[in-house]
């Protein structure tokens, strides 16, 4: 019997991993699309070759077969000229984009970035890879070639993961009954709250007494009886809604049946998808339509294969073209598809804005707003029940967005040039970057306020701490180094209080104390108000990125609110 191997182990005593990450090709893998088929016997969807990873072994092995097929999408050479490559990929990114941003759901102009392809390499059965592209050249599509390629791609993905599950006959009761059940869980968790009770609030009622709780399993059911246990169930459910996106457990809950919302328009996916293939096909001129004859056969077949290669079933296998051609053009002539708002015109009141905050804010954007403003002050205008300042939440929001690159990355990302505006600002640049790169201080001087004295730090226990703490504030407070932190009028520093975060804050805070008056019986405004400010700038990535939690971002925002009222 052979000895075990005894693990390496380092100087903490955890196990050595030998292991190294190549980010290249993390980055291949996420752009790389393998084709699925179904297997009749396990009635599930498989990726081919057993790709269930691209790792080299597994990819290596599947290679082998004779089938393996790798197609590269958009191909651009090594070397230069490039540009008619690259009108040549935008072209077909803009008809993506322009005619499947709909059922592709893309999140790009909600989210704010730029849209962009999703993947640049499928690996797919060279049969199947034949087949598809002699559909294209039969119709003559070899134009839009790999964009057929990536839609086909992306919309057997979607299918797949998103869609087929949903189809399900078992999956349609959670679809039908989720508005019902919810007002039941709402009923259960009122009936039980006894603070509008105690508060005496008019036509409250004593709370009802919880006395116990059936568990109904397929296999039997488990009743408590405890009625405090019982109870805790309770609590805890309340507990979890109260802390998701609105942060008040009511209006999470009643979102709740939307989330099946979005299921029943998964159900209309393959309809939506036909109409985006037609649209592709007819606005990009690929096919020629007349009002006498808007759906000819040929169109209708080209998009029944398409669908095909999608692992939709336009009809049964062995049915005739005539048949599918007949069931797309059904499908065409009964469903429509909602166009999605990337851009809208919605003018907020200048006039009000500019009471509270500054020209050059409020004259940054216009009335067209993008749709990640307008996702944002609609949220915003939920959560806080301030729906009278939504146009006016919009075009704040834009302000902040546009106005971003202007004022940030002035410290890490490039922002200031490398010759520096200032002499102190280029000593400070060297401290905290050097800090930042595991440089070691071996001297600090310093004078302290009313002292005329100077010191000197040489030891290193006193200068180790200082570097934790400039290290450690440089990363959890990115925003304090690396924004506004230059006056542009004159070779120095901005003022603490002159820096655009507190002037912003405390615009913003006059506005909503004016505008969101408090109610008579809310003793607390100012943590409404903070939190709106939060929210805001959180989610409009003026702290360079969402990890932060909402109590960090709204003490910051209470800190330069103080700076800007001791001024």
């Amino acid at each position: 019997m052979s000895e075990k191997k005894e693990k390496e182990r380092d100087e903490k005593g955890d196990v050595k991993f030998d292991y190294k990450i190549d980010w290249q090709k993390i980055r291949e893998d996420r752009y790389t699309y393998i084709f699925h088929y179904y297997d009749e016997d396990k009635k599930r969807y498989f990726p081919y070759f057993g790709l269930f990873s691209t790792t080299d072994e597994v990819l290596v092995k599947a290679k082998q077969d004779s089938n393996f097929y790798e197609k590269q999408l958009y191909w651009t050479p090594d070397n230069p000229p490039y540009d008619f490559f690259i009108r040549y990929h935008n072209w077909q990114l803009e008809l993506l984009v322009e005619h499947f941003k709909e059922v592709f759901e893309e999140r790009a102009f909600l989210d704010g970035y730029q849209p962009s392809h999703k993947y640049f390499k499928i690996i797919l059965p060279k049969p199947v890879h034949d087949e598809i592209i002699n559909c294209i050249n039969d119709f003559e599509l070899l134009q839009i070639r790999d964009l057929l390629f990536e839609i086909i791609s992306v919309a057997q993905d979607k299918y797949i993961d998103d869609v087929v599950f949903w189809e399900q006959p078992e999956m349609q009761k959670l679809i039908t009954s989720a508005e019902k059940e919810t007002q039941k869980a709402i009923d259960i968790i009122q009936r039980l709250d006894e603070k509008p009770w105690m508060r005496g609030d008019t036509g409250a009622k004593k709370p009802s007494e919880l006395l116990h709780i059936n568990f109904a399993f397929n296999d039997g059911t488990v009743k408590i009886e405890h009625s405090w246990l019982a109870k805790e169930f309770i609590d805890h459910f309340k507990r979890h809604y109260s802390d998701l996106h609105y942060k008040n457990w009511k209006l999470d809950l009643e979102q709740y049946p939307d989330r099946f919302k979005d299921n029943i328009k998964k159900q209309q996916f393959k309809y939506r998808l036909a109409k985006s293939f037609y649209n592709l096909l007819t606005k990009g001129k690929f096919f020629e339509v007349t009002r006498k004859e808007p759906t000819p056969n040929r169109l209708m077949l080209c998009i029944a294969k398409l669908l095909e290669f999608c692992s939709i079933s336009v009809a049964g296998p062995d049915e005739l073209d005539e048949i599918k051609i007949k069931n797309v053009r059904n499908w065409l002539n009964r469903n429509e598809l909602q166009p999605a708002i990337t851009f809208l015109e919605v003018p907020a009141n200048k006039e009000r804005l500019l009471k509270y905050f500054e020209p050059e804010f409020i004259n940054i954007t216009d009335d067209v707003k993008r749709a990640d403003a307008l996702s944002l002050a609609a949220f915003l205008s939920k959560k806080y029940n301030v729906d009278h300042m939504l146009s006016d939440l919009a075009h704040i929001t834009q302000a902040i967005i546009e106005g971003n690159w202007l004022i940030g990355h002035q410290m890490f990302a490039g922002g200031i040039p490398r010759e520096a505006p200032f002499e102190e600002f280029q000593s400070f640049r060297k401290l905290i970057k050097g800090v930042k790169s595991k440089q070691k201080i071996t001297s600090l001087k310093f004078k302290i306020e009313g002292d005329e004295a100077e010191y000197e730090l040489e030891q290193r226990l006193p200068i180790y701490l200082i570097e934790e703490a400039l290290k450690e504030y440089s990363e959890d407070h990115q925003v304090e180094m690396d924004t506004d932190l230059i006056n542009t009028n004159s070779a120095q520093f901005n003022q603490p209080e002159e820096r655009f975060m507190v002037r912003f804050v405390n615009s913003f805070y006059n506005y909503l104390l004016t505008e969101a008056p408090p109610a008579e019986n809310e003793y607390m405004p100012s943590e409404r108000y903070y939190g709106i400010i939060a929210d805001m700038l959180q989610k409009t990535w003026f702290f360079y990125h969402q990890r932060h939690p909402d109590w960090f971002i709204i003490a910051k925002v209470k800190q330069w609110h103080k700076l800007a009222l001791k001024k």
